[in-house]
């Protein structure tokens, strides 16, 4: 069973089905997605509303070419393809080796 705003969400083994109601009080019910031979076991809903919001350091990290994450602050490291090319002075730019 999953809850979104004011909606249940739940499965039925036996009918192969989801359905779904008001959770206030039960009504407006409806087949939400019927699978024929698949018989649905379990229900996880996933909306953009529902993630946390979380900010990406390399996102406005400025790397030229590549941008990992770091436990370090300023949270991200830029980095370069290997053997070809290797980071500048300025540790965002990548340059010729």
């Amino acid at each position: 069973m999953a809850q979104w705003e004011d909606r249940l969400y739940w499965t039925d083994w036996s009918k192969k089905v989801i359905f779904s109601c008001i959770k206030r009080d039960g009504r407006h019910g409806r087949t939400v997605l019927k699978g024929g031979y698949t018989m649905y076991f379990g229900l996880i809903l996933y909306h953009p509303a529902m993630m946390e919001d979380i900010s990406n350091p390399c996102r406005y990290s400025n790397c030229s070419h590549m941008c990992l994450l770091s436990p370090h602050s300023p949270g991200y490291t830029c980095a370069c393809p290997s053997g070809i090319m290797e980071l500048s002075r300025d540790s965002h730019t990548c340059v010729g080796m």
